[in-house]
């Protein structure tokens, strides 16, 4: 448990299951795994991180038994919507550090 230790401590608290899909998913994107290795690896680490989590009282009594309760085609679903989120996302953001970088008031930055 300690490789998720650094993940796990970058917030107090995740209040919603979208925040758990999304610290599976960032753990996962570390992996040196391509496509559907690292979507069955994410669907298969999600109960893990959940109960490490929960362990660390870092999530409610509520949410682990709604993370519990999922089905292994409800994560990977779950999964498959984070990252598609994160696909239409990251362009977006890399675009507009681009052009703030551009702007005169914000040389040096």
């Amino acid at each position: 448990m300690d490789k998720f230790d650094n993940f796990i401590s970058k917030h107090d608290k995740y209040d919603t299951i979208l925040s758990v899909f999304n610290l599976v998913c960032e753990i996962t994107e570390k992996e040196k795994m391509t496509g559907i290795d690292k979507l069955i690896y994410a669907t298969q680490m999600f109960h893990v991180v959940a109960k490490e989590l929960h362990r660390q009282e870092k999530i409610s009594e509520e949410l682990w038994e709604q993370c519990e309760k999922l089905s292994e085609d409800e994560i990977q679903s779950h999964v498959e919507d984070v990252i598609d989120l994160w696909n239409k996302t990251v362009p977006i953001l890399k675009m507009l550090r681009k052009f703030f970088k551009g702007l005169k008031c914000c040389k040096g930055n």
